[in-house]
């Protein structure tokens, strides 16, 4: 008896440790992959309120006023002086984007990577703010020195690419920066 339980007990031995071994090796691969998903998720969370804070700054900086820009416009040969004056001041917001193109793309890269940690919903809330801009103020510039525009139609492009005011726009870009604030803080938490 004593020997079967000597020739046997090795191997089951052996058995049992690798068994137990395999089991912790699991456990520490899941607690190890645990920490860097989450890791992960603090940096995005991290670099999409960066993002998210320069485009409203941005945001804030292309509606702004201003009297010095439009100035990159192509400019048309049978424009009058006026014209193109009035053009140009229409095409600042634009001329503004451009600048800051290197923050709306980092932000659009920030987004992609929120959609893939923190589910679809983590969609594109200061896109909207942008190309309601950048539609206005094509059409203020296309429609310029055209007799029987709609005045209420211009006036509107107007207020959309000139954030004087507290408007509809610049509540958008608010309430879409305290919807990324509010996806993004409960990863920042320790």
């Amino acid at each position: 008896m004593w020997d079967a339980l000597f020739t046997f007990a090795p191997p089951v031995l052996q058995a049992v440790s690798v068994a137990v071994t395999a089991v912790f090796a699991v456990i520490g691969l899941r607690a190890w992959r645990r920490q860097l998903l989450g890791r992960r998720k603090i940096e995005v969370a991290e670099g999409t309120l960066l993002a998210a804070y320069k485009i409203k700054e941005s945001m804030s900086y292309i509606r702004g006023p201003g009297l010095v820009g439009g100035s990159t416009r192509p400019r048309q040969p049978d424009e009058s002086e006026g014209l193109a004056s009035l053009r140009d001041s229409y095409f600042l917001p634009l001329e503004r984007m451009q600048k800051m193109s290197g923050d709306f793309a980092e932000f659009e890269k920030m987004q992609l990577l929120c959609q893939v940690y923190f589910g679809p919903e983590a969609g594109e809330p200061f896109e909207r703010a942008r190309h309601t801009v950048w539609v206005a103020a094509t059409m203020l510039i296309r429609t310029a020195g055209e007799h029987g525009m709609n005045r209420k139609l211009v006036d509107k492009w107007c207020g959309q690419i000139w954030g004087l005011d507290e408007d509809e726009l610049t509540d958008a870009v608010s309430g879409a920066g305290a919807d990324i604030e509010a996806m993004c803080r409960p990863h920042l938490k320790l």
